[in-house]
């Protein structure tokens, strides 16, 4: 955590965490209100298509941009799309809002943990992939515990705000700590020589 960096990596996949906890309890409350419980399992399915879809795509391109530039837009893509499922009249549009939401996830993930692999020494990528990862289950159980209490006050369809909120989040911490990341990214990138 003391390495430039991993702090608004570990911080944002904690928010981007959020997005995904949070839609997962406001995903199941919304199916509810809907009438529709059963729903809850193929609407979470096709978040699940978009991101797994993008995933495989994005792992076959060749991507020019810088990989802070590609974090940048992943986290403003999926920020985007977090705003996508509150707009939903019912879980048929929900599950292609999700679906569509989904899609910037993988991608994300994938570049978020290639930039902590440029970042983190090899000598303590375990540990920064930890950190890592444990940002981002946090932030799911932060997420599910935030969208069930904003869900038990206003309803339903105000869980997906708790998404919003924290897209917003993620944003400007990319934002705060972008110049940090390209110049640690930078150095890391560096080859040693022997």
């Amino acid at each position: 955590m003391l390495i430039p960096g991993v702090r608004t990596i570990v911080l944002a996949l904690l928010a981007m965490g959020v997005i995904g906890g949070s839609i997962d309890v406001a995903v199941v409350a919304f199916a509810n209100a809907q009438g529709s419980p059963a729903s809850a399992s193929f609407i979470l399915a096709a978040y699940a298509l978009g991101s797994m879809i993008a995933g495989l795509t994005f792992g076959a391109l060749r991507i020019s941009l810088s990989i802070e530039k590609q974090f940048f837009v992943g986290v403003l893509v999926t920020s985007i799309t977090a705003v996508l499922p509150i707009f939903s009249p019912n879980v048929y549009i929900l599950s292609m809002m999700l679906f569509v939401a989904g899609m910037s996830f993988a991608p994300t993930m994938v570049v978020v943990m290639n930039l902590g692999a440029i970042i983190v020494p090899p000598s303590r990528l375990t540990e920064g992939l930890t950190w890592m990862t444990t940002g981002i289950s946090i932030g799911v159980a932060l997420g599910s515990v935030l969208a069930g209490m904003v869900i038990d006050v206003y309803g339903a369809r105000s869980g997906f705000s708790v998404a919003i909120i924290s897209g917003l989040v993620m944003v400007v911490i990319v934002l705060l700590g972008l110049r940090t990341l390209r110049a640690t990214s930078a150095v890391g990138a560096e080859p040693t020589f022997q």
